[in-house]
């Protein structure tokens, strides 16, 4: 059976014209020949957004929260990447300005990756759904803006205890010199 089908794919291709058969040989051929390259091309995508991850990961050390999404879409090549921030206190996303932020479906039109820390959401990249063929890349930059992102609430914690801790010294100074006097 498999001879017959074979014998008369042959025969459509011979009463097919000349020109276009010679045509169809070509294209084939280019085809094929194209093929190792494309593969080459897409190989060394890869390799360079890997590299670029991290670089991405020393940028985001010294940046501040609302250039985070600038450096995670150009790790992406995604200009319309969306970052939302998950705040606790208020239990939904918000954007790097502190505005509200809708999380849409993840769908045709866009692809929604959720980064979680300890067990619990931390952000939110809203982005082309093409990068779904790159599940890797996509995991390294959410890892590098996992580590900048709880890296950032860590230093804002730090800093509000540092505040907390001069108004106490405030206090307690003021209230010496107020039991001095």
């Amino acid at each position: 059976i498999a001879l017959r089908a074979s014998l008369e794919g042959i025969d459509t291709v011979a009463s097919l014209p000349d020109g276009l058969v010679y045509d169809l040989f070509w294209w084939q051929t280019i085809g094929l020949a194209a093929l190792p390259l494309v593969m080459l091309v897409g190989g060394l995508r890869a390799r360079l957004a890997r590299v670029h991850v991290g670089d991405l990961v020393v940028h985001l050390e010294h940046t501040p929260v609302d250039g985070i999404r600038d450096e995670l879409a150009d790790a992406l090549d995604d200009p319309t990447l969306e970052l939302g921030l998950w705040l606790p206190e208020q239990g939904d996303y918000v954007d790097a300005a502190g505005g509200a932020f809708v999380v849409p479906d993840d769908g045709p039109a866009r692809a929604v990756t959720r980064i979680e820390h300890e067990g619990g959401p931390l952000a939110v990249l809203v982005h082309d759904p093409t990068l779904r063929d790159e599940p890797e890349l996509v995991q390294a930059v959410s890892a590098a803006a996992r580590f900048a992102l709880v890296n950032t609430r860590l230093h804002a914690e730090l800093r509000a205890q540092l505040e907390s801790v001069k108004e106490s010294r405030t206090r307690i100074a003021t209230a010496a010199d107020a039991e001095r006097r």
